[in-house]
């Protein structure tokens, strides 16, 4: 597997870019150090960004198809209003993930 760039990373996430969009949320790539940024926009519907729990399998799932494994930071918008009606607040500060794919 390929070790992690912006570039490569951008092109798996893609799917997962239009999706956001499509509810109002923005997906932004950036290096040194490697995160993936999820914003949202005014017109962002609340409670479609799912739970960072369903998030990071997702992103894992594209990254492997993708042959990528690395580790990265997710940073969700400050606080969301889950599936469930539910607010997760989520420090911009959250930790770093390693897209390497759990064992079975």
């Amino acid at each position: 597997m390929a070790t992690l760039s912006p570039d490569e990373l951008n092109e798996a996430l893609r799917p997962l870019r239009l999706m956001l969009g499509a509810e109002g949320y923005g997906l932004d790539i950036t290096a040194d150090p490697l995160e993936i940024r999820i914003s949202a926009t005014d017109s962002a519907c609340a409670e479609c960004l799912v739970p960072r729990t369903v998030m990071e399998p997702m992103i894992a799932d594209m990254m492997q198809r993708s042959g990528l494994e690395g580790d990265y930071a997710l940073r969700y918008p400050e606080s969301h209003v889950d599936a469930c009606g539910q607010i997760e607040a989520v420090s911009l500060l959250d930790d770093t993930h390693s897209g390497a794919s759990p064992e079975p």
